[in-house]
């Protein structure tokens, strides 16, 4: 087992999606806080760890069928560059470091990620082959991410943040699922989905970021932070951006992590990030400054 299988038996290219912890360290203005700032770092390691845990026990019960995958052919378990002994041993590893971490971090983060690991094996083994059902068991999760950091920082986040997270996880995957019915060997690897639900999943992705932008504008009013419309303009080039690339480069969406690291969809993630921070921390940070 060389290092490169093993980080690649990890997934260690799908870590970017735990980033979303932080999301409640940005949004209860703790961002500047060094001490909460560590801390909900940890919790960022804790995901990771659980999240190659339950990948590779996803890989172990796939196997036989990656090994006639054009492209997950290549992870591996599917080559033999690794064993299913050797995997289970990691993914066990990985787990209960995983579970320790977040023992030290708050007993709520503990119960959370422990129901994001019981909720992926209910998807793995019986949901992921219920059309629809799966779209929505993953938004749960992406959810579950986002509010775990709350309970290590002890703040909470705004029902219009967590609202928008589930919704634009489900824009994400039923794009991704849009693309899947197009494949030739979506009756092999997607049987839940047919050709026909193509129109389904295009309006669900549609639905879906439009309730993103509306409950983040909502936010932004309510919490009387209108200068947060700013970042408006720049989220909607960033989802253009992902359409055009469902039609014209599919590969790129069955593997986001691509679409993100492209030059210019990374500039203007990076410009929102920092149109998003600038509004919440200006006024802290001038008093810091002294202006």
């Amino acid at each position: 087992m060389g290092i490169r299988d093993f980080f690649r038996l990890l997934r260690v290219e799908q870590w970017y999606k735990n980033i979303i912890i932080f999301i409640s360290l940005i949004f209860s203005f703790s961002l500047l806080d060094p001490n909460l700032f560590y801390l909900i770092f940890k919790g960022f390691i804790a995901l990771c760890l659980i999240s190659s845990s339950y990948y590779i026990i996803n890989d172990l019960k796939d196997i036989e069928k990656d090994k006639n995958h054009p492209e997950k052919k290549n992870r591996p378990l599917a080559s033999k560059k690794i064993t299913p002994k050797t995997a289970i041993i990691i993914s066990i590893l990985l787990l209960n470091s995983s579970l320790f971490i977040a023992y030290t971090l708050s007993k709520m983060f503990l119960i959370m990620l422990s129901l994001l690991f019981l909720l992926s094996q209910i998807y793995t083994f019986f949901i992921r082959n219920t059309a629809f059902l799966d779209i929505i068991f993953i938004s749960i999760n992406f959810v579950i991410r986002a509010i775990s950091g709350t309970f290590i920082i002890q703040s909470p986040v705004s029902s219009w943040v967590i609202l928008s997270t589930f919704f634009l996880s489900s824009f994400l995957v039923s794009s991704k699922r849009t693309i899947e019915t197009s494949s030739n060997f979506l009756g092999r690897y997607r049987k839940s989905y047919q050709q026909e639900d193509k129109k389904v999943l295009e309006i669900l992705s549609i639905i879906s970021i439009t309730l993103v932008f509306v409950f983040f504008s909502v936010y932004s009013i309510l919490n009387k932070n209108p200068l947060l419309l700013l970042s408006l303009p720049v989220a909607l080039y960033i989802i253009l951006l992902f359409f055009r690339e469902i039609h014209l480069n599919p590969q790129k969406i069955r593997n986001p992590e691509k679409f993100i690291l492209e030059k210019r969809t990374l500039l203007a993630i990076i410009v929102w990030l920092i149109i998003i921070i600038s509004v919440l921390y200006g006024p802290n940070l001038l008093k810091i400054l002294g202006m």
